[in-house]
């Protein structure tokens, strides 16, 4: 037997009877093909209808953000960057929450200089998928989803939501229960069609609530307008804030200004307001009447913008993948990383906070990466998975990383205790902490006023950085230079004794069972497996073996070694897990003894992992 396997103390059993007959379970506007999804919600009736821990919608619970944003230092000086992900009306492959097949996908790995990511659609209401969360709040982005009216369909929509108090504050309430219950952080309004003048009024009361409720129901939200609807109720786009739309400044947190601007517009503005960077002009990047043309010339367009001191918001960037040759994903990569190379000297980038440390291996949430799963190294296949894309590198000197490229620096702060840091890495040239204004050189001399450490473990180096008087410190960010560089990264606060984890219980149970007949000699099964999640040991990675390899290496028969390793399900980000028509023998073929096993993974403090519990599935024909 492996050591994995020997050392995990939670193996579980449970036995399943097939039965073709029985109504499908697992059911909802949440779900797929029996996996879960993010949806948005169409019509006034499904935004009103609208309920949290809906038991009619089993696939609700999985677009649910576990993962906190980080937070980034931005001073009141600083100037912004929202990008507008406007992409195909959205909801494409990154509505599955456990990740999608294949490599040709839209990915943003350059958040460093990203602030706020909207994601948009023309859809009554834009819910934004958990993957985009997960992905965006690890690298300190906030994630606002979209309400938006349009055409005559839309001022129907408005009419009858400002037709009163009642309706419009409902409707407000509707929306901040949905980011409450998704954990996202806003809302961008969007009302591109005519408003009845005597609704006016309305509609004014209808923003400054939500913004006010959603200020109070969900800290550190924001909502922004779009640049649209004038003081008369005309549809009227301004390319500023001039006296026709400056009513609804003071109702928000922001304003994007519509794209189709000139220098002009910009020069009227800077009279009009007094906060500056919380207006966000606008850059399509498809070019459409834009200034500069957008493409890999939106530099021309931002310039200007930052030249009069507003913050900037960025359409579109998707055209680097809807636009130009894509070729299996390898030309996008190439074409992503050219535009947002354009644009790392003029973004700025605003370091995150960890209180508690963080870790990275850089991995962007479709790259190839490999587990090791039982001794041996096993290719994952390739395939979307942005709700695991981890803390990304900045942005700096045009040099953009993805996590099988070099990386320069991360822009981050961590507040250190008096008894230090442990810092761990692989063999890398070069690495320096920047503490304050002082450069420590890991893998050379340090200075006086610091102690350090170093031993290697499981392929690292391991660094115990502390002062020398035992005072706290701050780090401030790490840079890599050298052939050499990391292809992950672990900071954490020292542990005390008193201060080591509880080992806790890892419990599977299997719920929402469906049986489907496929070919002859197979049927699939889909369950929820659901177990305990932990935020500081992040994702859990689901395997499985088929039951009679499981009991051969139990019994020593075999080893891993001389069978196939197990198959890779996929990760789950908080504590459920769809498995989703997995094809299994017939037990009317193989006979009574049918079965699968499932192995769940998970990293331990130290960022080693563990094999943390087994789940027998031993299943039946129901010959009643």
């Amino acid at each position: 037997m492996t050591d994995e396997l020997s050392k995990c103390s939670q193996n579980h059993e449970v036995t399943l009877c097939v039965d073709f007959k029985k109504p499908v379970s697992f059911v909802g506007a949440s779900v797929e093909d029996q996996q879960p999804v993010t949806k948005p919600l169409k019509t006034l009736e499904d935004l009103l209808g609208w309920r949290p821990n809906d038991t009619t919608d089993h696939g609700q619970v999985f677009s649910v953000s576990n993962v906190p944003r980080a937070k980034k230092q931005i001073d009141s000086t600083s100037t912004k960057t929202v990008v507008c992900h406007d992409m195909m009306d959205n909801y494409g492959p990154d509505r599955f929450v456990q990740g999608a097949p294949g490599q040709d996908h839209y990915i943003l790995p350059y958040w460093s200089g990203i602030d706020i990511f909207v994601y948009f659609g023309h859809h009554l209401v834009t819910i934004p998928p958990v993957t985009w969360v997960n992905a965006a709040h690890r690298n300190g982005v906030a994630v606002l989803g979209t309400f938006i009216t349009e055409w005559d369909k839309g001022a129907k929509l408005c009419r009858a939501i400002l037709n009163g108090v009642y309706m419009w504050s409902f409707v407000a309430d509707q929306l901040v229960e949905i980011c409450k219950f998704y954990q996202f952080d806003g809302w961008l309004v969007n009302i591109e069609n005519q408003i009845e003048e005597e609704q006016m009024d309305c509609l004014v009361k209808f923003v400054s609530y939500l913004t006010e409720e959603m200020h109070k129901e969900v800290p550190g939200s924001q909502v922004l307008w779009f640049d649209s609807v004038i003081k008369n109720g005309q549809l009227k786009w301004q390319n500023e804030i001039n006296s026709e739309n400056k009513y609804i400044v003071k109702c928000v947190d922001g304003v994007i200004v519509n794209y189709t601007w000139r220098e002009e517009h910009l020069a009227r503005m800077e009279k009009q307001v007094t906060s500056k960077k919380n207006v966000y002009v606008g850059i399509d990047v498809f070019g459409r009447g834009c200034y500069g043309g957008g493409g890999f010339n939106t530099i021309a367009a931002l310039d200007l913008i930052l030249k009069h001191g507003f913050s900037a918001c960025i359409y579109a960037p998707g055209w680097t993948y809807e636009n130009l040759d894509r070729n299996k994903g390898v030309g996008f990569s190439v074409n992503n990383k050219k535009f947002w190379s354009l644009l790392a000297a003029k973004l700025e980038s605003h370091p995150i906070e960890f209180e508690k440390g963080f870790r990275t291996a850089f991995y962007d949430g479709i790259n190839t990466i490999y587990s090791k799963v039982f001794g041996r190294e096993n290719k994952l296949p390739i395939h979307l998975d942005l709700a695991s894309q981890q803390l990304q590198p900045i942005l700096q000197d045009n040099q953009l990383c993805r996590s099988q490229a070099k990386v320069d620096t991360l822009d981050v702060v961590v507040p250190v205790e008096k008894h230090g840091v442990t810092i761990a890495l692989p063999y890398a040239d070069k690495c320096k902490v920047h503490v304050g204004e002082e450069v420590l050189n890991l893998n050379h001399n340090i200075s006086k006023d610091y102690c350090l450490k170093s031993s290697g473990q499981h392929g690292a180096r391991v660094f115990q950085l502390s002062r020398s008087d035992e005072l706290p410190f701050t780090i401030t960010g790490f840079s890599f230079h050298g052939s050499s560089s990391p292809s992950y990264i672990l900071v954490h606060p020292r542990q005390s004794s008193e201060d080591q984890p509880i080992e806790r219980s890892f419990n599977v149970h299997v719920s929402d069972v469906d049986w489907h007949k496929c070919d002859e000699g197979e049927i699939s099964l889909s369950c929820t497996l659901s177990f305990p999640a932990d935020p500081h040991c992040g994702p859990t990675e689901v395997w499985y073996h088929d039951k009679k390899i499981y009991s051969q290496i139990q019994n020593k028969k075999t080893t891993v070694y001389q069978h196939e390793l197990p198959n890779y399900l996929g990760t789950s980000h908080g504590s459920l897990y769809r498995v989703g028509n997995l094809k299994l023998p017939d037990p009317q073929h193989e006979g009574p003894d049918c079965g699968v096993v499932f192995y769940m993974f998970q990293n331990n403090l130290d960022c080693i992992r563990e094999l943390k519990a087994t789940l027998t599935v031993n299943y039946a024909e129901n010959l009643s």
